[in-house]
């Protein structure tokens, strides 16, 4: 994380122009808050300023020596040399901050990105854990629905296999009750049969007795026929009585008997049906407890299947979320160093800012006074050429040959606006020929220009550091 990136040549060149253009662009908008700065750096230029004007008082003071002129030119060329290798100086250490700001750019945006990348990930992280977080709540949601359905078949299939089995005992208890009733039904009919039989054979016995009682009697027969036709006649009613009711009687007991025949085969078929229709209930009540405890027995498979299922899923979504939240752990740490390191090349990127800012200003300002000096330069080299001239001419001026000031060059109307200078003998205006020079054994004061001023005063400074000097016509 530490390592600088790799970045392209081609996108440093690029970012190199960009910042050179959007520096060059702060600089030229920044002009007037630099002014001031120029201003108060007036003071450090006060030095090789007073220098040079030391140099001029000596070329004024020797001004037939040519010699000392061709020497104070060539120390204000050597010190406008050493200006311009400041300001390539200054250009370097600009060039060299910028591309420093480009590369602590560049770096910047790489930690972007991977910050965003981070990001973009802990965001899939927190997704995915939501997503299994609400498949694992659904998938207990719907065990929990099975295991209630589950629960709820198996005290269902309870309470049928319950209301079967009271069934099957109330059916039993009345198929044993039936079946009572039919053996007690039949009992009695094998009491009646035998209560029957026993009357018929002692009615057969009777008359058997009757019989031979009547075959061991002597026959004593009326001897008179009516009386014999009598007596004839009352044992045939009498047989015929016999014979009726026994007759009687054997269509008594064969009725009877053909009555308890049909009731006991009625009541074993009835016995035959109740028991086969108590088997099959049985055999279905059979079935179906073991179709229930088979359902029963698959229920609680399920139900443990589930369970065992649920357990994995429970130990899963632990194992996921203590390594999604180790993961979004590392995650958070790696944010938080990126954006400590973010916020540190911020800071440096901010201060490389200040910095070139400062170095542009310098920069600027190693312009100006390099164009003051060459300006400068030109002023002096005019001024020096008009000293060496004063050589082969009449210093004094006739009014009437000057038509304008020969400092700021007014054009002028009247006598009463030009002054002559007590020095060099130029004609000025009052404005530029208003400075005073008390000399001679009575200090008598005398009123001169701006640079003879300059000449004669060696405790004032030059007219060019209050004033920018001009340009030359």
């Amino acid at each position: 994380m530490g390592s600088t990136p790799d970045i392209p040549s081609q996108m440093l060149h690029k970012k190199l122009q960009r910042s050179h253009s959007l520096t060059m662009d702060e600089s030229i908008g920044g002009d007037e808050s630099t002014a001031d700065d120029n201003a108060s750096g007036d003071h450090s230029l006060t030095k090789p300023l007073i220098q040079l004007q030391q140099d001029l008082d000596e070329s004024a003071d020797n001004s037939s020596n040519n010699q000392e002129v061709d020497d104070n030119e060539s120390t204000v060329g050597l010190k406008l040399k050493m200006s311009c290798e400041m300001c390539k100086n200054y250009e370097i250490q600009l060039q060299e901050m910028q591309y420093n700001e480009v590369v602590m750019s560049l770096q910047l945006e790489n930690y972007e990105k991977t910050i965003k990348q981070l990001r973009d990930e802990l965001k899939k992280e927190q997704n995915f854990r939501s997503d299994l977080e609400e498949k694992f709540n659904d998938e207990a949601k719907r065990a929990d629905k099975d295991i209630r359905e589950l629960c709820l078949r198996v005290d269902e299939s309870q309470r049928t296999i319950d209301v079967l089995a009271k069934s099957h005992q109330e059916l039993r208890k009345e198929a044993n009750d039936i079946i009572g009733n039919l053996m007690t039904q039949m009992e009695e009919s094998g009491k009646e049969l035998n209560r029957i039989q026993t009357d018929n054979n002692l009615l057969l016995g009777k008359y058997v007795a009757k019989s031979q009682t009547l075959q061991n009697e002597t026959i004593d027969l009326p001897q008179d026929m009516d009386e014999m036709q009598f007596y004839c006649l009352k044992l045939r009613e009498e047989l015929i009585t016999t014979l009726v009711a026994k007759e009687r009687n054997e269509e008594k007991f064969k009725s009877e008997i053909l009555f308890l025949k049909e009731q006991m085969i009625g009541e074993q078929q009835t016995k035959e049906t109740i028991e086969e229709s108590l088997t099959q209930d049985n055999d279905m009540l059979r079935s179906t407890v073991e179709s229930l405890q088979t359902e029963l027995k698959d229920v609680k498979g399920r139900y443990e299947e589930n369970e065992q299922q649920l357990y994995h899923c429970s130990d899963r979504l632990s194992r996921l979320t203590d390594k999604s939240q180790h993961r979004i752990q590392e995650l958070e740490i790696q944010n938080n160093d990126l954006s400590a390191a973010k916020a540190k090349f911020e800071s440096d990127n901010s201060d490389l800012r200040n910095q070139v800012q400062s170095l542009q200003v310098e920069l600027d300002n190693s312009e100006a006074v390099q164009k003051d000096f060459v300006k400068l330069s030109q002023s002096l080299q005019i001024q020096l050429e008009k000293i060496r001239q004063s050589d082969s001419e009449v210093r004094w001026q006739h009014e009437d040959d000057i038509v304008e000031c020969n400092s700021c060059k007014k054009a002028f109307h009247s006598k009463k606006e030009k002054s002559h200078c007590c020095h060099c003998g130029r004609v000025f205006c009052h404005e530029c020929n208003n400075k005073v020079i008390y000399s001679g054994p009575k200090s008598r004061p005398f009123k001169v220009c701006g640079v003879c001023h300059t000449l004669l005063d060696n405790q004032t400074a030059c007219w060019f550091v209050n004033e920018a000097p001009q340009s030359p016509t």
